[in-house]
């Protein structure tokens, strides 16, 4: 809501008035069709690395688990880093959580 109220200040800058912008952005945005929806139980299909000392972070999504994913994983994260850790400390996922709150 905030964007619209910056560009339809900029719009009555330039001749327009903010009404008018939000029925043309409505009109314009009710033509869209953008949904994704995925399915997921907690902690799975995410490989995410954490550099001790900064708390940096690095996070993607995975096909699954299973070995080639998690290996692949790896390179990609090395390559957001700009280098390789002297340590790599592989922590165990927890199969499956009962609920959030054992997370």
């Amino acid at each position: 809501m905030l964007a619209m109220l910056l560009i339809g200040q900029n719009g009555q800058q330039a001749g327009f008035q903010y009404s008018w912008f939000c029925e043309h952005y409505r009109a314009w945005a009710g033509k869209l069709d953008v949904v994704v929806r995925q399915e997921h139980r907690v902690g799975e299909k995410l490989f995410v690395a954490v550099l001790g000392a900064s708390s940096y972070t690095f996070a993607e999504i995975t096909w699954s688990q299973q070995l080639p994913d998690w290996l692949g994983a790896h390179p990609r994260c090395f390559a957001f880093l700009a280098g390789i850790p002297a340590i790599v400390v592989p922590v165990p996922v927890p199969a499956q959580p009962s609920n959030a709150a054992n997370l």
